[in-house]
Order: C-alpha cells, then sequence, then structure tokens
C-alpha cells in the first residue's frame, strides 16, 4: 500500500477486517428461488451454495440443466447479491427479492454487459475492477460506500436507495401484474403477474392476458437432442418470454432423463403435449 497515509492504511486494514460480510452471498435463481449461504468460488461468475453451483450468466439460458457435467447436481443459473443488501432490501422495502422482480433484459452479448440495462450506479463504479480498489476508494475519502447496509450508515443508505429507486419495483400489495415494471422491457414481452395470470405488454404498460393457466409435466430423454433443444428455448418462470409458455422447473429424475414443468394457457395444453411426444 505504497504512498498512503498511516491513516489510510488503517482504515483500509479496518474495512477489509470488517468486509466477512461481503463473501455471504444470496442467488436468485432464473426458476424464482431465493438460495442463501452461498460463496463465491470464481470471480463473481461461480457460486457454490451446499453441493450445487451457480452460475451468474444473465443470457436466460438453462441449458446446463441439459450439459454433461462431472458433477452429480447441475448448474443453475441467475443473479447474485450480497445476503447483507437482499436482507436490507427486505427491512427496507417488505418484499423477499427474487429474479422476477428485477429489470433482467437480455443483451446480445450479456457476458460483457450489464444485466440491468441502463442503471446509473453512481460513483462505486470508479472502483469496479478485476479486484475492487479498496486503495483508490479510500484515497478519495469514499470508504463509507464500503460499510454493510445492515449498520447504520444513512450516507450509504441513500446511495444505495438511489440505485434501488432506478429499478421501479411495484411493491402495492394490490397490484395484480408483474412486480418489475414494463417500461423496461420490449413491446410483445410476456410475464408471470402476481395473480398467477400472463401479462403481456402493450404500448408502456402491462396488459392482462385473460385465460386460465396450467401446468404440464413431460419427461426429455438425456438422448433427445430435439426435445431439449426445444425446452431450452422457452424462458424460466423468472424471466420474460415472447410466447405464453415458462419452464417453471428441470429436474433429474433419473440417470436418464429429466422431468420438466411448463407453465401455459390452458388453451395450449394439448397441442403442446402432442408436439412433444414427436
Amino acid at each position: 500500500m505504497d504512498n498512503l497515509s498511516v491513516a489510510q492504511q488503517k482504515e483500509i486494514q479496518q474495512i477489509l477486517s470488517k468486509g466477512a460480510y461481503l463473501a455471504e452471498c444470496t442467488f436468485l435463481t432464473i426458476d424464482d428461488q431465493i438460495v442463501h449461504s452461498c460463496k463465491e468460488t470464481a470471480c463473481n461468475i461461480k457460486f457454490k451454495c451446499g453441493n450445487k453451483i451457480f452460475e451468474n450468466i444473465n443470457d436466460g439460458r438453462y441449458i446446463d440443466h441439459f450439459r454433461p457435467r462431472n458433477r452429480l447436481t447441475p448448474d443453475t443459473f441467475g443473479m447474485f447479491v450480497h445476503t447483507s443488501c437482499w436482507k436490507w432490501i427486505k427491512r427496507e422495502y417488505k418484499i423477499d427479492l427474487k429474479y422476477s422482480d428485477l429489470p433482467v433484459v437480455t443483451n446480445k452479448d450479456p457476458a460483457y454487459s450489464e444485466p440491468i440495462v441502463g442503471i446509473n450506479y453512481g460513483p462505486i463504479e470508479k472502483y469496479w475492477e478485476q479486484d475492487f480498489n479498496y486503495i483508490q476508494l479510500v484515497k478519495d475519502k469514499n470508504g463509507w460506500m464500503a460499510s454493510n447496509l445492515l449498520k447504520n450508515n444513512p450516507k450509504n443508505h441513500s446511495r444505495v436507495q438511489r440505485i434501488v429507486s432506478q429499478f421501479k419495483i411495484k411493491r402495492d400489495a394490490k397490484r395484480k401484474g408483474p412486480v418489475s415494471s414494463a417500461t423496461f422491457y420490449p413491446e410483445g414481452a410476456i410475464r408471470i403477474g402476481k395473480n398467477k395470470r400472463f401479462w403481456i405488454k402493450r404500448g408502456s404498460k402491462w396488459v392482462e392476458m385473460p385465460e386460465s393457466l396450467t401446468i404440464l409435466t413431460t419427461d426429455v430423454a438425456i438422448t433427445d437432442t430435439k426435445g431439449k433443444k426445444f425446452i431450452n428455448s422457452m424462458p424460466m418462470i423468472g424471466e420474460y418470454g415472447r410466447k405464453p409458455l415458462f419452464v417453471l422447473s428441470v429436474t433429474k429424475a433419473s440417470p436418464k432423463k429429466f422431468t420438466v414443468k411448463i407453465l401455459l394457457r390452458q388453451s395450449d395444453k394439448e397441442k403442446l403435449n402432442e408436439l412433444l411426444k414427436k
């Protein structure tokens, strides 16, 4: 820590000694599970939660459920947040934050762009590098940004509130439509609403698709390349789609097959069932 004063060196040491909370992560999966007690294993992209590996890849593909892997459990995709941040949002906004609450809109090259487009994260962006630049943070007298949100630091609370407000999360208890604002999505995007119906973006608003929904359960053989490709073309329930078909879950039923649950309109069930049998 060359070129730092004794006071600055002491401040960095204090930040690092109190920074254990940053290693505690919560993973929000694209099938809307909330998984706590996760540990980062590979540079902000892979996390281990129990005996399962989660990947912080927001390209909307959960194909790793079908890719051969040398591990007993398949990967799941989604987004991680620091558990302290998740708890703070729960405390301040009275919601159990899920993947579907966030306006994640897939980019053409999601590996090199923000999962939520158009968010101004403020001065904290200056320190985002391969390793977070704590030295420059302290030199700029911004060490307060590294404080735990669950502690009493009004300045840091205000900073994060400005960020979260840009997500436009709808917290109205009487709201029937999707929690995330329609303004983030392209025309014709479809999401599941709080009333468990499909909603489609028309103009600048979510419009309810009134037909009742049902669940179709089907098995896909590991050797069924066509079937796997078709299932993987559908979004998971936490994402948005272009057709009223969403995968609720994918589980490995046996060494030879996966069981897939699909949420769809009642009128589409028979047609989809026949298609999957071909």
